[in-house]
């Protein structure tokens, strides 16, 4: 059984904590599923394993964008592996 990993550095803890607390702030009264937790775990889960994130890219990306990402991956992540599936993939994405 694979063991997700939630090892990111300092600077990308940070980063994803901005993350976090813009998702609150833009996307809360669209959709109930965004709680912090989720946002953190969901996006430092995809960020390390299997589909790197530009997290400096998503915190500063265009609501639209930044909605598609979010949502997409909260919509689309395997919870037991940390990877995306329905082929899904987030415009932040590391080329």
């Amino acid at each position: 059984m694979k063991v997700l990993n939630f090892k990111v550095t300092e600077d990308e803890a940070y980063t994803i904590a901005q993350i976090t607390r813009r998702a609150l702030s833009e996307i809360k009264g669209l959709d109930s599923a965004v709680v912090p937790r989720s946002v953190l775990m969901d996006i430092s889960a995809t960020h390390c394993n299997g589909n790197p994130l530009d997290l400096e890219s998503l915190l500063s990306v265009p609501y639209e964008d930044f909605a598609h990402d979010i949502l997409g991956i909260q919509s689309n992540i395997n919870r037991r592996t940390g990877e995306l599936e329905n082929l899904f993939s987030p415009r932040c994405s590391k080329q």
